[in-house]
């Protein structure tokens, strides 16, 4: 059932219509350099987990560092979630901290098969080989955070309050409750989403980006985006290959490597380092990273949780908690 959004979304996110954009063709596909995409082929059965950053919930004390993982699921608070070569899900922090993901995860679910995985505040969602989602954890308030029934997809993410996915179909859905699903999800083919706190963005397939939700805050996490009539807000006139969400601020890398940012920018953690190519890009709490196409990984933002102590060496992926990063790193090939 569509529902309006709250009232200073849509006075204060007001602008013109996406009707006064011109069309866009799909946007070009992001290449990494020839070496970083060597490294990355050379290391899809062979890289070492990498964690750095705040330890007050043992996520970094606890974490598999330097075992051979598969993936790393984006997202968490004080938590960080791995996918193994076997397809089992490892899950670990937040001892002593409310608000997160109930531990143990049951055998059950974390001994299946799985290809993707997003770890929210308090619930996580994983995506096994035949695209069935399954969660852990209830939104906060209680409310089990249950994906709908029968749900295939090809990504998921999610929020404090909510939930939304990519379908096989290219579609969005979402669910559970709060500014992020008082509306419909807008319409299209969609390659990525992502999500954080009350909100939610998502890039089509052409590569226009747009977001919905943010409740009291959207007018600054949407700062310079114009509204589309229906609830959503969209950035005309651009097109993107990848997305992040930040607590209180988004990233969008351009096909040119070049990132830009909204929202929250105390700590200048939308301001990207100038001059540097990137191939990837992540975001957490008042903080982003970026793996550039030499493999290395740049910080910027605020360092105060120790996301500033970038490790050295050569990556193939990355991915931010709140207050930690973590990545892939080649140590065989990448020295």
């Amino acid at each position: 059932m569509r529902r309006n959004l709250p009232i200073i979304l849509s006075v204060l996110l007001a602008g013109c219509s996406p009707d006064a954009v011109a069309p866009l063709a799909d946007a070009p596909a992001r290449t990494p350099s020839a070496d970083v995409q060597a490294t990355l082929n050379r290391s899809k059965n062979s890289a070492n987990f990498v964690i750095w950053g705040d330890n007050s919930a043992q996520q970094i004390t606890d974490a598999p560092v330097n075992e051979d993982i598969k993936a790393i699921a984006p997202g968490g608070a004080r938590q960080g979630l791995v996918i193994r070569h076997d397809g089992s899900l490892f899950l670990w922090g937040s001892v002593g901290v409310p608000s997160t993901v109930p531990q143990p995860m049951p055998a059950a679910l974390a001994n299946d098969e799985y290809e993707s995985a997003y770890l929210a505040l308090s619930t996580l969602y994983a995506i096994r080989k035949n695209h069935s989602v399954v969660s852990w954890g209830n939104f906060l308030g209680g409310t089990p955070a249950t994906p709908p029934a029968g749900l295939k997809a090809r990504q998921v993410a999610g929020g404090s309050t909510h939930g939304v996915a990519i379908e096989v179909s290219g579609g969005l859905v979402t669910w559970g409750s709060g500014p992020a699903v008082l509306v419909a999800p807008p319409e299209g083919k969609f390659t990525e989403v992502a999500a954080r706190t009350i909100y939610s963005i998502a890039l089509r397939k052409d590569g226009t980006l747009v977001g919905w939700g943010g409740g009291q805050f959207a007018a600054d996490i949407f700062n310079g985006w114009m509204s589309d009539g229906a609830g959503h807000v969209f950035v005309p006139g651009e097109r993107f290959v990848a997305i992040a969400a930040g607590n209180q601020h988004i990233l969008a890398l351009r096909a040119n490597g070049t990132v830009v940012g909204w929202g929250k920018n105390t700590f200048q953690e939308n301001i990207a380092p100038a001059n540097v190519r990137f191939a990837a890009i992540a975001a957490g709490l008042n903080y982003s990273i970026g793996l550039t196409d030499d493999g290395t990984i740049r910080q910027w933002g605020d360092a105060s949780n120790g996301t500033g102590n970038v490790p050295p060496g050569r990556f193939v992926s990355i991915a931010a908690g709140a207050r930690q990063a973590s990545a892939l790193r080649d140590d065989e090939h990448g020295k």
